[in-house]
């Protein structure tokens, strides 16, 4: 069932078949494998390396930086862009085209130095040619393709070591830059509410699934801080 649905799903939404003939058909029961994200240290590795292509590191920076989703990167326009600060507001979808973000998600968070420096470097190649221009573009008022990013994710994952092996086998997605997001946040120390802000999540539980923990967490770093604390 889902070797089937994931294709024809994808030739729906690409407007290759008319319907969607598993509309309806309930979900074959199936044990959802953890989502892998990039820790700390490979964060910190791809940050040191430098950027060859602006728009391919862009594409990482984005949901690694900026929480944002795979359709809301595409539908980035440069009018959303304003005194470091991003207003996540659309999302471009292949049958839709620009719509608003899932669930109603609309929220602003804040540019980090990295993603600021991209993008000034993205507007001398990029063909954006106005206010409501897309920022991942290719050709003016067209939003990147989806195989674009894609492509560019799994091609900085290997200038920091991670092969496709190892990344089918971390299980490392695009989505897992917002989930390794939400989980620097908690790292960092921000509440749940600062935290639920930038990521427009509006469940408790649904943060919860996007934090990881044993990945992130350097396990011998804190036995030392309690080491300490205890003989303090």
């Amino acid at each position: 069932m889902l070797a089937l649905r994931v294709p024809v799903r994808r030739a729906f939404e690409d407007d290759i078949i008319p319907t969607d003939p598993f509309n309806g058909v309930p979900r074959a029961y199936h044990k959802e494998k953890t989502r892998g994200i990039l820790t700390p240290a490979e964060i910190k590795t791809l940050v040191e390396k430098p950027a060859s292509d602006a728009r391919a590191r862009l594409a990482v920076y984005l949901p690694l930086y900026c929480s944002m989703r795979m359709g809301e990167v595409r539908g980035l326009q440069l009018g959303d862009i304003s005194d470091g600060i991003i207003h996540i507001q659309r999302n471009w979808q292949e049958k839709e085209g620009l719509k608003t973000c899932k669930c109603g998600s609309e929220g602003y968070v804040p540019m980090p130095n990295v993603v600021a420096e991209l993008l000034n470097r993205l507007r001398d190649i990029a063909p954006c040619t106005g206010q409501n221009d897309f920022v991942m573009s290719i050709k003016p008022y067209h939003p990147i393709c989806r195989e674009y990013l894609s492509e560019s994710f799994r091609k900085e994952l290997l200038g920091i070591g991670i092969d496709e092996a190892l990344r089918k086998e971390r299980n490392i997605v695009y989505h897992s830059l917002r989930h390794s997001f939400v989980t620097a946040c908690r790292i960092a120390g921000l509440t749940d509410f600062e935290t639920m802000t930038l990521s427009r999540h509006k469940d408790v539980k649904m943060l919860q699934r996007y934090s990881h923990g044993k990945e992130a967490i350097d396990i011998k770093g804190i036995g030392l801080k309690l080491e300490q604390s205890l003989l303090n």
